[in-house]
């Protein structure tokens, strides 16, 4: 499958679930794209106070086209042991094997003892984690990176790549991390050659960050993509391979 790996979906007055996964669907068959992985949207502010009202929307949404939307789901690590319960519920009940955290929207750092308790457990269930990265202070590759040193067998996802203030360390630790993934989203043509031609194909991924039906943004997105000269084989291994491997559909190489 030729996957989106970042956009996300929110609560929308006026328009059916379905109707609105298949809007979405029919966009990314327009782009030659079979399927795309839904972050939540709701859950990523500091705010939020019902996680898991946000994940149950997330899972309802993709079940309007399954096999076509892949869901991921969120929690707020300060939660402690509430996150913990409802990371095991997505998992248990829904299969989810995609974690979102936006440390900056959420409001917390990934050096504390309550995200190391989110990672080994995801590290447990084989759940990969997509953080959002790019702006410091909370969301800088590097930080990500960490959490691939400490626990070797979590799939990171840098859900940015840095952005074009921060990609060189995104590209540094998805050099030194096998376990670090670097998802190619919101960056400028120049940072994206240079992560192609640095970091291994089975690595990285691509994302439009399509909100809510910012069609522009993913037209942007993914034609400034598609029109990079990049070979076929590693196109393929870019947009269907990578997601399978992150969400643990597909073991990497030895």
């Amino acid at each position: 499958m030729r996957v989106d790996c970042h956009l996300h979906v929110g609560p929308k007055p006026g328009e059916s679930l379905f109707q609105r996964a298949t809007s979405l669907c029919e966009l990314l068959k327009q782009y030659d794209l079979d399927a795309a992985v839904v972050l939540p949207l709701q859950g990523l502010f500091s705010n939020c106070v019902d996680h898991r009202a946000d994940n149950d929307f997330i899972f309802e949404f993709c079940q309007q086209q399954p096999g076509h939307l892949i869901p991921a789901f969120t929690v707020n690590p300060w939660s402690g042991a509430k996150a913990l319960d409802e990371i095991r519920r997505c998992h248990a009940e829904h299969g989810s094997t995609l974690l979102k955290l936006h440390p900056w929207l959420q409001g917390f750092s990934i050096a504390t003892d309550e995200m190391n308790a989110v990672a080994a457990l995801c590290q447990e269930l084989d759940v990969a984690i997509v953080l959002h990265d790019g702006t410091p202070p909370y969301s800088a590759p590097l930080q990500l990176a960490r959490l691939c040193r400490d626990f070797p067998k979590l799939r990171v996802v840098s859900g940015h790549a840095g952005l074009n203030d921060l990609w060189h360390d995104a590209l540094l630790g998805a050099q030194r991390y096998r376990n670090f993934f670097l998802c190619l989203c919101g960056l400028a043509a120049y940072p994206i050659q240079r992560i192609l031609a640095e970091v291994p194909a089975d690595q990285i991924c691509v994302g439009s960050d399509w909100i809510n039906g910012s069609e522009d943004v993913f037209w942007y997105r993914w034609n400034l993509w598609r029109r990079l000269p990049v070979p076929a084989k590693i196109r393929k291994v870019i947009e269907n391979e990578t997601p399978e491997r992150i969400l643990g559909l597909l073991k990497p190489p030895p």
